[in-house]
């Protein structure tokens, strides 16, 4: 059981990381985790993003998880929100997807078709 002193520690720690990401301007790539698209693969897609951007050095662009998303049997499901808020949704989004959209989408501005909910 944690303490009283480690619980509001844990807690301001939270409502930073969570302040941090409402003030962020960049753009945003949010993994749909519910549990089926978790089934379907969304934790290694979400990891293949983190290192393409983190081995990018990009430090506007943020990579984030979402809750499950009303897409079920589209999993997993990738939305990137440009820093104008635009949104394009991505679904069946393997690991090698996960490139293409970042390569694609977020270095050259174009969204891969192919990918998008029609």
């Amino acid at each position: 059981m944690k303490t009283l002193a480690e619980l509001l520690a844990i807690k301001e720690k939270l409502v930073g990381e969570i302040s941090a990401r409402k003030e962020h301007h960049g753009a945003r790539i949010e993994v749909a985790m519910g549990t089926s698209g978790i089934e379907a693969g969304a934790n290694k897609v979400l990891a293949k993003l983190s290192d393409l951007i983190i081995q990018s050095k990009k430090t506007d662009i943020l990579v984030t998880q979402t809750p499950q998303t009303s897409l079920t049997g589209k999993e997993p499901v990738v939305t990137v929100v440009s820093d104008d808020g635009e949104k394009t949704v991505y679904i069946n989004v393997s690991v090698d997807d996960a490139e293409k959209i970042v390569n694609q989408h977020i270095f050259q501005g174009k969204i891969v078709e192919e990918l998008t909910i029609k």
